[in-house]
């Protein structure tokens, strides 16, 4: 039963059996027909609800684990517990069980679900070319057991996109092939390959498809769309692009749009773009902007696509950031190179451009050790352009980095161009040197155990991608 009270006949008291007051959506929610309900405006009492959203239903279904299992949950249906009426979680069960998926209808009912217990697959999954219902939220554990779910497409809208739409759980050894993401939608958006949102554990993982996403916002990466939680030995391989249609920021990155989180011994190789029609967007080989909003770290990681961040701001101000491993970085980055071509564009009265080989802009609180890029950059915009072999511009701290002497350099600032770079940090070397044995292990330090070092080839990384199937 509810009730709301208050003091004038000039402000609001607002009740209802399933909220008091709405203003976002709400989906197959009910509420008890017999609830009662005292609303007093000053001196004007009420019997009746202010809010009549849900769909009222008597206390006998809402007891009934038949009507609970047909109208709202589908999956799971053996972690509730009836046998005192309202239905309670029965922790014994959701602690012991572990599902095992060997088929694609098993998997296919798991689709728009919130999740909270163990699977593992026991066989490859080919969905058959369907329209993919991302699991909605995920707060359990997904093995995959080195098999992979392929053969599917994500193309309705909707903020959280991905065969994963928002992960808090723990998902490892698993790959998803041959799958197409191309979604558009009206607010926010959050795309990946794998995982839209990850607050969760990625470990051993991998996705090789597209990604395309548009919203007001947009976080598109081929594996995460935004992380602010773990990301170990994964890659993607898919080109990645990322569209803003209002005033808001957009970010794109060949594994992760947005990370916060920490990524490690990961690589990404495919392009990327990011597009905006207001002020800000970042791009990235590996990840669009790495964040110290929550200790962001990026180690180990590599990226060889080509990078480019356009703003086409109707604002006084717009800004493009482009890197071939990170946009733009105020966290941390150790131990990582980009090979991918670079470049950034600003359009509008007042418009600043930042293209690095690895890094667009290092801001004040960022830190590069260990790094390195080759790439040739590329900087335009009516006023400002920065192009750097390593950054585009530095306020924070980069040591022991390096950058390809052979890049060259376009930048131009309204009708001037120049074929130099506006930033020289980090030390040039010839791609001999950066290709050698030596400069990886001596110079740089980096370990045998974590990379392949062979003379005349850039390393890769070991051990990354699904384990082998049990």
């Amino acid at each position: 039963n509810v009730s709301a009270t208050s003091t004038s006949s000039s402000s609001s008291a607002d009740a209802g059996g399933l909220v008091g007051y709405s203003q976002y959506s709400i989906t197959n929610c009910y509420r008890y027909s017999g609830q009662t309900f005292y609303r007093k405006e000053g001196s004007i009492i009420y019997s009746s609800a202010s809010n009549g959203e849900g769909t009222e239903v008597s206390l006998d279904n809402l007891k009934s684990p038949s009507w609970v299992y047909e109208n709202l949950w589908t999956a799971e249906t053996e972690i509730w517990d009836f046998s005192s009426g309202y239905p309670t979680l029965d922790y014994e069960y959701i602690v012991s069980a572990n599902i095992i998926i060997s088929t694609a209808e098993e998997l296919k009912k798991l689709q728009g679900q919130a999740l909270v217990l163990s699977y593992k697959l026991d066989a490859n999954i080919d969905l058959g070319g369907i329209e993919w219902t991302p699991i909605a939220i995920f707060c359990g554990t997904f093995d995959g057991n080195g098999y992979t779910v392929s053969n599917f497409k994500i193309t309705t809208g909707r903020k959280y996109v991905g065969l994963f739409g928002d992960n808090e759980g723990v998902i490892q050894n698993l790959g998803v092939e041959n799958f197409t993401v191309n979604v558009s939608y009206s607010s926010v958006v959050y795309a990946g390959g794998l995982v839209g949102e990850n607050s969760g554990s990625i470990t051993n993982c991998y996705a090789t498809g597209n990604v395309n996403a548009t919203g007001s916002s947009a976080r598109a990466g081929g594996l995460v769309g935004e992380n602010s939680g773990s990301i170990r030995n994964c890659y993607a391989t898919g080109n990645v692009s990322a569209t803003g249609s209002s005033s808001s920021y957009v970010y794109a990155g060949g594994l992760v749009g947005e990370n916060s989180g920490s990524i490690k011994n990961c690589y990404a190789t495919g392009n990327v773009s990011a597009t905006t029609y207001s002020s800000y967007v970042y791009a990235g080989g590996l990840a669009g902007y790495n964040d110290n909003e929550r200790d962001g770290s990026i180690t180990n990681c590599y990226a060889t696509g080509d990078v480019s961040a356009t703003s086409t701001s109707s604002y006084s101000t717009s800004y493009a950031y482009a890197g071939g491993l990170v946009g733009r970085n105020s966290g941390n980055i150790t131990n990582c190179y980009a090979t991918g071509n670079v470049s950034a564009t600003s359009a509008y009265s007042t418009s600043y451009a930042y293209a690095g080989g690895l890094v667009g802009v290092n801001g004040n609180s960022g830190s590069i050790t260990n790094c390195y890029a080759t790439g040739n950059v590329s900087a335009t915009s009516t006023k400002y352009a920065y192009a750097g072999g390593l950054v585009g511009i530095n306020g924070g701290s980069i040591t022991n980095c390096y950058r390809y002497s052979g890049q060259t350099f376009y930048r131009k600032q309204g009708s001037n161009t120049y074929s130099s770079a506006s930033n020289t940090v980090g030390t040039a070397e010839d791609l001999a040197t950066l290709q050698s044995v030596a400069f990886h292990t001596s110079t740089l330090g980096w370990d045998a155990s974590v990379w392949n070092f062979a003379e005349g080839t850039f390393p890769t990384l070991k051990n990354v991608g699904t384990v082998t199937a049990e």
